[in-house]
């Protein structure tokens, strides 16, 4: 308490910014984890005897335990506060990451990795409607946020080249979780922890079949969670198979197909606070417009064989339109009371990230039978559609309510 008041004291003025890099830490280091479990599948596979299957399983296992709890965590955080549920999400990844990093069979590996599911699904929609409740112009805010996924698929790999590698990969994942320490303490110093709502809104009520109607029949939030819904299926689809496209389809060696992918998640990490200022300067719709453009002219290019310097671009343009959630979430915010961010922003992502999860089985699919060339020419017409429905069904007016302002 002390020391949160001496940081009251010395910034206040700051505090919004100290907020937002202590969420932005905590997205980083929570999707570590993830991403580094993945970026270790060789040798985590080769150690504990498991087939890709059940590693495979496992990597849902995790996806989908997080989607779940995406409406369970902002009910969580109306009623106890942001702080502590975010607070929560970070101990229970950090626990997970190290009973990861000590299991001793491939038994204990996946029933640990559903504790990485637990804590990616509790800290987004806290810290999304954290945020929303502290900047105006949650835009830019969220865009900064996101970031903080972007870069940990950038040093996954990097952390898997420079010390997986050398000292296995049981190391690696321990030195993941070193950075969750200090991300815990500074939560539990440094920011202010919300008033909890009345205990006569109890979970029941809040998660209630007519509260749930009520939101979802919003036309503003019904037309984003569509749109979510569809660009999440490309976007899943894309992060979980690009490499191999660029391997077998434009002909690029492994360690080359992996830089280039590298340049997937850099493009996506510069992107998104350019995104959300665009979307706070310009208006959420405009913004989308360009991030879908982003895709279909990407992932267009990549159907046809090209030069190795024009893959790159169009990788990076595919990167790019990684950051259409900036402005569709802070559409959906806008269209949110104060005291249901937490629930409805964890519903609409709940809805969106369980049929977004099928982008990876149902692009897979269709890759074994038809080939990369319609694989990738399917991505651009899923995003064309996207955008035509975006222009058609979603009112042109997407710029904040309320004269909202930074």
């Amino acid at each position: 308490m002390v020391i949160r008041r001496l940081a009251d004291a010395l910034w206040p003025w700051r505090y919004r910014a100290g907020v937002l890099t202590l969420c932005t830490a905590v997205y980083f280091g929570v999707r570590l984890s993830t991403a580094l479990v993945s970026a270790l599948s060789p040798q985590i596979v080769a150690a504990l005897g498991m087939s890709l299957g059940a590693f495979g399983f496992a990597i849902t296992g995790i996806r989908v335990t997080a989607a779940a709890l995406q409406l369970p965590s902002g009910i969580l955080s109306d009623r106890y506060g942001e702080r502590r549920v975010i607070l929560a999400a970070v101990v229970v990844a950090g626990t997970g990451t190290v009973l990861l990093a000590l299991a001793p069979s491939h038994g204990a590996f996946l029933a640990v990795a559903i504790l990485l599911g637990v804590g990616g699904g509790l800290y987004y929609s806290p810290s999304t409607a954290l945020l929303d409740s502290l900047y105006d112009r949650t835009g830019r805010a969220i865009g900064v946020f996101r970031t903080g996924g972007q870069v940990a698929g950038i040093v996954a790999p990097l952390l898997v080249v420079g010390f997986g590698v050398r000292h296995g990969w049981r190391s690696a994942l321990l030195l993941a979780g070193i950075p969750l320490v200090p991300i815990a303490v500074g939560l539990l110093f440094l920011v202010r922890s919300a008033e909890p709502l009345p205990p006569t809104a109890s979970p029941a009520r809040r998660i209630g079949t007519r509260r749930v109607r009520s939101i979802l029949a919003r036309p503003p939030i019904a037309t984003s969670v569509v749109l979510a819904c569809l660009v999440q299926f490309v976007d899943v689809a894309s992060f979980a198979l690009l490499p191999a496209g660029l391997q077998g389809y434009h002909d690029l060696p492994p360690g080359a197909a992996t830089a280039v992918y590298g340049g997937y998640f850099v493009a996506g990490a510069l992107g998104q606070p350019v995104t959300g200022w665009l979307a706070d300067r310009y208006g959420n719709g405009p913004t989308l417009v360009a991030t879908l453009l982003a895709g279909i002219v990407g992932f267009g290019l990549l159907s046809y064989r090209l030069a190795a310097t024009a893959v790159v671009g169009a990788v990076c343009l595919a990167g790019f339109s990684r950051t259409w959630a900036t402005p569709v979430q802070s559409r959906i915010l806008d269209h949110l009371s104060a005291d249901e961010r937490g629930t409805g922003f964890g519903l609409v992502r709940t809805v969106y990230l369980l049929v977004g999860a099928l982008g990876s089985a149902v692009v897979g699919t269709i890759a074994t039978a038809a080939g990369w060339r319609v694989v990738f020419g399917a991505l651009a017409g899923l995003l064309a559609t996207c955008l035509a429905f975006h222009v058609l069904a979603i009112a042109p007016d997407d710029s904040p309510v309320g004269g909202r302002a930074g």
